[in-house]
C-alpha cells in the first residue's frame, strides 16, 4: 500500500483491534525523515500530505535544520520559498 497516495482517503483504519492513525504515522514519519542530515527533503514530501499539521511542522523543521554549509542553507531557503514559507528563509 502506498501510505502516501492512500492518506488523504485514510484517516484512520482498525487493524486486528487496533486503531492505526495514518495520518500521525505520516506526520512522525516524516518528522523522523527530516532529523536526519541526509533525509530531510524526503521528510519535507511526507509532512506536505498532512495538510495543515504537516504544513506547520514544515516550517518548524526547516528552522531547526543545521546549516552545516552555504550549499545547504541554500537549499533550506530554496525549500522554502518552494512551500512559501517567508518566514523560514
Amino acid at each position: 500500500m502506498n501510505i502516501l497516495k492512500n492518506a488523504d482517503s485514510i484517516n484512520s483504519r482498525k487493524i486486528k483491534g487496533e486503531t492505526i492513525d495514518f495520518k500521525q504515522m505520516l506526520l512522525d514519519y516524516g518528522e523522523m525523515l527530516m532529523s536526519h542530515q541526509s533525509y530531510w527533503q524526503v521528510g519535507l514530501t511526507y509532512l506536505e500530505h498532512c495538510k495543515t499539521d504537516g504544513w506547520d511542522l514544515m516550517k518548524i523543521m526547516l528552522m531547526k535544520l543545521p546549516l552545516t554549509s552555504k550549499e545547504k542553507a541554500l537549499k533550506i531557503i530554496a525549500k522554502a520559498k518552494e512551500y512559501n514559507f517567508t518566514d523560514v528563509g
